[in-house]
Parts: structure tokens; C-alpha cells; sequence
């Protein structure tokens, strides 16, 4: 049972370090593409957009196995282009993205705690019950971040940049797995604190 316990943990933990790792590798392409001389590379922008229709095919793209066009619409891209942006904002954005950063990480290693401390027979606890607080918060707090970080582009973007048949989509580009684990380390928590709440209830009355 502990094997397939820290199995799922495993696969849990992962998931969390990924969610850190690609806001890192986000942030460090961002760091890099301001530092790079060519304007190309410099005024690099990530854009999510929903078509206007979704029964219309309106693009195509070459497909070199048939050597033919196919339909195809478009929902992430890279797209290079000037979008004027105040030091404040450049500065806010990187604090986040730091800060979601650090929220990740910090989740993750309250989670190995837990995970641990499991491993050790110690599972029912209040120290558990706020190891997965922590977690839960933690996670929430870094997705809020990330997404505040991405209405502040998406805010400047629309400003700037409109396509034809498509809509800059905010929801598109928010990633919903962190906001998912992080409610779900705050409902465990709570039926362990339940849980323990009931057990010392008990042992009061006996």
C-alpha cells in the first residue's frame, strides 16, 4: 500500500516541480529574448487566442507528408512585434514571476515533507494537517500569481494587437492544474483535521 502511495506522491510532486521548472524556463526565454540585439527576438510576445468561430476553419498550414494545406486554427503562438510597456509593469511581471516561482518550489518541498514524514508512520497528525495547508495555499497563491502576471500582458496586448476572426483569450493561457492541486491539498487537509478533531473528541470522552 506505501509503494502505491509514494508512487501517486511521486507523480504528485513532479507535477509541482513541473509547474515550477516552466515558469522558470518562461521567464528565463523572457530575460533572454530582452537581452538579444535582434528586434525580432526582443519584442517576442506569447499570445492565446479562440477563434471568433469554431465551426470555421479560416487558416491553413503546409503539411509536408502530403505536400498539401490543411485547415487549422490557431489557439498559442509567439508573435514579434512592439508592445510599449512602462518600467513598473516590466518590473511587477518579474516579481511575480519570481515570486510564483518560489511559491512552486516551496509547495513542493512541503509536499516531500509530507511525504516523508508518511513514510514514517506519521500520518494522522496536525503537523501533516499544516504541511497540507501550506501546500494548498502555496499553490493557489503561485497560480494567482502566474495569472495576474499574464493579464498584465494580455491587458497591454489588446491595446495593441488584434487578428482577424480571433480573440485574445486570457483563459486560454492559464494553466489550471495548480489551481486544481492546490484545492485539493486544502480538502484533504480538512478531512484529516476533521479526522483528528473526531479522534480527540473521543479520547476526551473515554
Amino acid at each position: 500500500m506505501k509503494t502505491r502511495m509514494n508512487i501517486l506522491c511521486l507523480l504528485v510532486f513532479l507535477l509541482m516541480g513541473f509547474s515550477a521548472i516552466e515558469t522558470a524556463y518562461y521567464f528565463t526565454i523572457g530575460l533572454k529574448a530582452g537581452a538579444d540585439p535582434s528586434p525580432v527576438m526582443r519584442n517576442l510576445e506569447y499570445v492565446a487566442v479562440l477563434p471568433d468561430d469554431m465551426t470555421l476553419f479560416s487558416d491553413s498550414v503546409y503539411n509536408v507528408k502530403s505536400h498539401s494545406y490543411v485547415p487549422a486554427t490557431f489557439s498559442h503562438m509567439l508573435i514579434s512585434m512592439e508592445c510599449p510597456e512602462s518600467l513598473w509593469e516590466q518590473i511587477a511581471r518579474g516579481l511575480m514571476a519570481l515570486a510564483a516561482i518560489g511559491c512552486f518550489l516551496q509547495a513542493a518541498l512541503y509536499f516531500l515533507r509530507l511525504v516523508i514524514a508518511i513514510n514514517r508512520s506519521e500520518i494522522f497528525s496536525w503537523n501533516n494537517v499544516h504541511r497540507l495547508r501550506k501546500v494548498g495555499t502555496l499553490l493557489l497563491l503561485g497560480f494567482l500569481l502566474q495569472g495576474a502576471q499574464l493579464w498584465l500582458l494580455f491587458h497591454r496586448l489588446d491595446d495593441v494587437f488584434a487578428m482577424q476572426g480571433y480573440s485574445l483569450s486570457l483563459r486560454e493561457a492559464i494553466t489550471l492544474s495548480n489551481l486544481l492541486l492546490g484545492l485539493v491539498a486544502l480538502i484533504v487537509a480538512e478531512v484529516f483535521a476533521i479526522g483528528l478533531k473526531l479522534k480527540e473528541e473521543q479520547e476526551l470522552t473515554i
